[in-house]
Order: C-alpha cells, then structure tokens, then sequence
C-alpha cells in the first residue's frame, strides 16, 4: 500500500566552515537532502559600501545588514497592513473562525477543522469578501496573516526576516519550536541573539533543507 508522507522545504542557517560536512552530518537525521540558497537564495542581506545592500546566500557575520534589513521589512509590512486597515475602515472588523463558532455555540473537529455552518458564515463577511477580491489567489487568512494590531504585525515581520526553522552549529542541530504561521518570538530572539554574538568573520550560511 503506497502511503503519502508529509515533507517539507526549511530554511537553515549553518554556522561556521565546513558546511558541507556540517550538512552531511545531518543526513538521514534531522534531514534528507539539502542545497545552499535554494529557494531561500539570497536570504541573507550583506552590508556594501555606502548603505547599499546586496542578498547573497553566505556571508560573515559581521557582514549582515541588520538595520537595512529590518527597514525595508517594516516598509513592506506597513504598506501590506495599510491595505487591510483601509478595507477594515470601509467594511467593519470582521470575526474569526473561533468567534462565530462559539457563537454558533459549534466546535472544531479533533483535526482542528470547523463546521461548514462556520466557514459559510466566516467567507461571507464584507471584509474578507473585500480582500478575496483585491487578492484572488491569497489562500491565507486575512486574520491570521495580519490581526488587527498594525504594530504587533510589523514586530513579527522584522523578528522573522532572520529566522529560520534550525541552525547547524559546530555540527550541533538547533531547532525552534513547530509552527504553523511566523516563527516563535523566543526563537527569533535567541537566533538573532546568537548570529550578533558571533565573530565578525564567522562564515553564516542560508541552506535549503528538505525533511
């Protein structure tokens, strides 16, 4: 009987030289193959001469252009949130899946799914209308992708721009804890604690994993 296994793309970040080797020793444990950049090519933004920035797939950690880097997220995620408070302001604050269940007084599955009567409900408010119709091929969730804190999105989105699922340091495998959306806050601090710890000629390498 042919079973259909779940796997996945994860970006890490391998600390230090030897890459390569570092990587082979996670093969068959953590991973099953991998390849440097990847889809994540390009990931990590390396500080030029006169504040330019050029993205490239490794680079020293004194290189990384933490400051640029964070500003151009937050000008992305303003402007994506600026969207979604103006169909907010036009159509009204639309309510979760969670709400309307418990105003239907329904609950989820034990897989996590809501009743049809809910997603009929949830679908159908002014606002997500709205952004289905700006976004057609957007499959995420409005709410989930952006809340209704402008400040707390941002936050996310710079904490997450350096983040990735594990780090590979001195052959040791790092991981954050599993989720669903943005990474975990704690994560993002201790990778962004750790990657600014470092030597500035310590090698840092972005690295498409595939478990």
């Amino acid at each position: 009987m042919q079973q259909n296994l779940f796997v996945m793309h994860v970006l890490v970040f391998v600390v230090g030289d030897q890459v390569r080797k570092q990587l082979d020793a996670q093969l068959r444990k953590h991973i099953d193959f991998y390849e440097i950049g990847g889809r994540w090519s390009g990931i990590l933004p390396r500080r030029g001469p006169a504040g330019t920035v050029q993205n490239v797939s490794s680079l020293c950690a004194g290189e990384i252009a933490w400051g640029e880097a964070s500003a151009e997220v937050e000008e992305a995620a303003r402007k994506a949130f600026g969207e979604w408070r103006e169909i907010l302001e036009h159509h009204g604050r639309p309510k979760s899946r969670a709400e309307i269940a418990q105003e239907l007084g329904l609950a989820v599955d034990r897989y996590g799914n809501y009743p049809n009567e809910v997603y009929d409900v949830y679908r159908d408010q002014p606002a997500l209308e709205a952004y289905d119709d700006a976004h057609p091929d957007n499959i995420y969730c409005p709410i989930n992708a952006f809340g209704f804190d402008e400040e707390q999105f941002v936050r996310r989105k710079v904490d997450a721009r350096l983040t990735p699922f594990a780090m590979v340091v001195n052959g040791e495998w790092i991981e954050g804890p599993p989720r669903l959306s943005d990474p975990d806050p704690d994560w993002c601090a201790a990778v962004r604690d750790r990657l600014r710890s470092l030597a500035p000629d310590t090698l840092v390498t972005a690295v498409d994993c595939h478990m």
